[in-house]
């Protein structure tokens, strides 16, 4: 019998938990052995493993010692928590019914409410009056306060329990049956045999990660060829083990001259034997779990084969975590990521860890695989960026990836998993990474992932979270569409085309009232004439009378009545007058929106880089821009330079060609967050440059400046209808700056010369030596101040004030210069 293997027993236990759940119990004595419980995605059995060379201490796979366990007999005498719940031959019907009715046994013997004694009152409050003068607050028990909680808390326990009840009896669900130990004449064993497990899930044993016991071995999993795994003694059948024909894995067992072999149909006959109940696993649950067992455990004598060689597959194993399956799926209802996304209880967004366990198809665009959780596998369709990593050899089988995004296809209802369905998965590169070896497979406990600005793709969908800092923020812009055209424009330039158009609807409105009112006037005198032919009613008579006329005062010589009557006709008329203008003018605007409505959208954009982490080498730290399309404001005020933020689902925009980066842009579920960790010595602030020191500049690099305008060149428009401009200017250092401005009309801001003006975010271009002068260009995200709000711009305005006073005759022949040597000459 599997349960019934004699293992030593040692003195002292010492435990490691393997990471994945895998548990190592190294167990001390003179030939010590290590005693593996491997969970793989919480999954549990036991191996013995030497730990020193020499004959192994427990029992190996050939062991004459193994009693096949499909051919012991039962008896009531030898019975263990593990054996099977069927009638015994030796005991009689009385006996056997006992054993079936053990819980209303127990259930008769608990003592009922109605025997214990009634809890006597403390004190006693008296009856006092409502208009006595003497009022005494009523005291109370101490402990009636938790009583009373206890009682509320049992009631909400058994509406729980009825209410979970009902939901399965609607959904046709029954719950697995315990199955009770029969009787013995052990009577310490007739006192705990109430009810078993299937497996122990609560393990008092200390655990390591596998990390932890790699770090132990010194040494990490690795690919072994054919010929080293049998030198290490790996089985050849093992070694052939795939995912494909571990389904079909068998054991044989040495047993008094002849070999016994246990395939996988007899494992079901033994979980029903232990006390599974048969309505609850099918030949498909087995199948499908002992291939997944099978798989892992030949994975791990290969990956680890001095450590677990020949010593990991093994029956008693297989049975052992077949029973912790049944104990967590079947009795405690635990299901796998997998699981609950196609029964429609979970997001396939979710963030978890799959294994990639087949390669369907490698020769398309968009590749198929198969991907497991480890207790069941769904198909999945990678993105074409995926595909050329999998041929690249960079995604293979046993590989572990991190997906989030993951898109649910061909699913409409809710299926069990082992039914036949069309559901796959649909992943992306940007949402996929790959995994650490000894992660746990399933839903991970974070909701994504962060990664690097450099390794966003282009085409690989949305990004599932970046770690950044908040590098620049440029001012607010507006882009307006009409008829595909778009325009960008600033504060600016937006007020001003704002009360342009405001200005041109007030005047179309009007015109289209007037056209309305004069079109209805007509309408009604030729109906009131009409009216007055064919109709006998005096009211009728005076109203139409009083709308081709337009006289008033003869109502007033009629009674009282008929003025009241004839005002509210009169009124009703003129509401549904009204009410016809209004729906004529909606209908005008709605056909004529390029008159009455603009197409305007507001827009902010970031200088962003990865956060610096202390593993994250700062050489390797990218910078790129993300673009936020109508942000709120509330995000707005949250946005500072040199905060930190994590971006989660946002997308990939245009290529930067000079860097290779990609550009992000803000979706509808992108979402901002603010640790309040950060890298303050990391984050280069803004600094106030100097003329001269613009030589050591590169071309394309932003900066901000403080200077004196001296000459503002004219005006020229370019092929793309926006207006180009040059301002020179200087600074203490008397070196000359051409500022190149390409905005539209309405964008360029008042600029006078002779007077301090601070410039941010000016783009450098070149520099030439023979007319000493630095060349840069002022874009729409150029902000131009004459009073700016930071400290720092103020103390150089000031400065430079103090300066231009001292030496207005220097100002002057800088101002002759330009005229002469800089604009006679061609501007660089």
């Amino acid at each position: 019998d599997i349960s019934s293997l004699k293992t030593t027993t040692f003195n002292r236990r010492k435990s490691m938990n393997t990471g994945e759940g895998k548990t190592i119990r190294i167990n001390n004595e003179e030939n010590s052995a290590i005693s593996i419980e491997s969970d793989y995605v919480n999954q549990s059995a036991s191996i013995i493993v030497p730990q020193t060379p020499g004959k192994m201490k427990g029992f190996s796979r050939n062991t004459k010692g193994f009693v096949n366990p499909l051919k012991r007999k039962i008896e009531t005498s030898s019975f263990t928590p593990g054996s099977p719940c069927k009638k015994p031959k030796s005991s009689s019907k009385d006996e056997f019914d006992m054993l079936m009715n053990i819980d209303k046994i127990e259930e008769n013997q608990t003592p009922s409410k109605s025997t214990k004694e009634p809890r006597k009152k403390k004190f006693s409050t008296p009856n006092i009056t409502p208009n006595s003068s003497f009022r005494r607050k009523r005291r109370t028990p101490t402990n009636s306060k938790n009583r009373g909680m206890r009682v509320r808390k049992r009631k909400s326990e058994e509406q729980q329990k009825k209410s979970k009840l009902e939901i399965k009896k609607k959904l046709g669900f029954s719950s697995p049956k315990r199955i009770v130990a029969p009787p013995t004449q052990n009577k310490e064993i007739v006192q705990d045999s109430k009810t078993y497990d299937l497996f122990n899930l609560k393990s008092k044993s200390e655990r390591i990660t596998l990390k932890q016991f790699s770090e132990n071995i010194q040494r990490r999993p690795t690919v072994y060829n054919y010929s080293s795994l049998v030198l290490n003694g790996i089985n050849e059948k093992t070694i052939s083990v795939t995912t494909e024909n571990a389904s079909e894995y068998f054991f044989e067992i040495a047993e008094e001259n002849e070999t016994v072999i246990v395939k996988r149909e007899d494992f079901k006959k033994l979980l029903i034997r232990d006390g599974a109940d048969p309505a609850f696993i099918s030949d498909k649950w087995v199948s499908n779990h002992f291939k997944w067992i099978v798989w892992k455990l030949a994975s791990m004598e290969m990956s680890f084969p001095q450590e677990f060689g020949n010593h990991t597959l093994t029956p008693e194993r297989v049975l052992s975590q077949l029973k912790y399956r049944y104990e967590r799926e079947i009795y405690q209802s635990h299901r796998s990521i997998i699981s609950k996304i196609l029964q429609h209880d979970s997001t396939s967004s979710e963030h978890m860890v799959l294994c990639v366990s087949r390669i369907l198809d490698s020769n398309r665009n968009e590749a198929v695989l198969e991907l497991t959780d480890g207790w069941y596998p769904i198909t999945t369709i990678i993105d074409t960026e995926l595909t050329q990593l999998l041929q690249q050899g960079k995604v293979y089988i046993g590989q572990k990836l991190h997906v989030v995004n993951a898109k649910l296809i061909g699913h409409e209802k809710p299926t069990y998993p082992l039914d036949t369905h069309e559901a796959s998965f649909f992943i992306n590169k940007n949402s996929t990474r790959r995994a650490k070896w000894w992660e746990k497979l399933g839903k991970h406990k974070f909701a994504c992932f962060p990664i690097n600005l450099k390794s966003i793709s282009i085409n690989g969908g949305a990004i599932p979270c970046i770690d950044v800092i908040i590098d620049k923020i440029y001012p607010v812009l507006f882009m307006e569409t009409v008829e595909g055209v778009s325009t960008v424009r600033t504060i600016r330039g937006e007020e001003k085309i704002k009360n342009i158009f405001e200005t041109q609807r007030e005047i179309e409105m009007e015109k289209a009232l007037e056209e309305l009112t004069k079109e209805v006037e007509s309408f009604e005198k030729e109906e009131a004439i009409q009216h007055l032919k064919e109709s006998d009613d005096k009211i009728d008579r005076i109203l139409g009378n009083l709308i081709i006329n337009e006289d008033f005062e003869y109502i007033y010589e009629l009674p009282l009545k008929q003025q009241d009557i004839i005002k509210k006709r009169y009124q009703k008329r003129r509401e549904s007058v009204q009410k016809y203008i209004r729906n004529q003018l909606d209908l005008h605007m709605k056909n004529n929106p390029k008159i009455f409505e603009r197409n305007v959208k507001t827009f902010v954009r970031l200088k962003i880089s990865d956060y610096p982490c202390v593993k994250r080498d700062t050489s390797k730290i990218s910078s790129t821009f993300i673009t936020l399309w109508e942000p709120s404001y509330d995000l707005l005020d949250c946005l500072e330079e040199g905060k930190r933020a994590n971006i989660l689902h946002s997308n990939p925009g245009k290529r930067i060609s000079e860097q290779n980066i990609v550009e992000l842009t803000s979706g509808i579920r992108t979402e901002w967050h603010f640790p309040k960790h950060t890298v303050s010595n990391k984050y280069e602030h803004r600094k106030c440059s100097k003329i001269i020191n613009l030589v050591t500049s590169e071309p394309r690099d932003e900066f901000d400046i403080v200077v004196i305008p001296l000459v503002i060149g004219e005006k020229e428009i370019n092929e793309n209808s926006k207006v180009e401009m040059y301002v020179y200017a200087t600074d203490a250092s008397g070196i000359f700056l051409a500022i190149h401005l390409v905005q539209n009309e309405e964008d360029i801001p008042n600029i006078s010369t002779l007077e301090e003006l601070s410039i941010s975010n000016l783009v450098y271009n070149n520099y030439d030596s023979e007319l000493n002068i630095h060349s840069c260009e002022a874009n729409m995200q150029a902000i131009f101040t004459k009073n700016p709000k930071e400290k720092l711009y103020r103390k150089e305005v000031h400065k430079l004030k103090q300066w231009r006073i001292e030496n207005e005759n220097l100002i002057m022949e800088l101002v002759s210069n330009v005229n002469t040597r800089i604009l006679g000459c061609p501007i660089p």
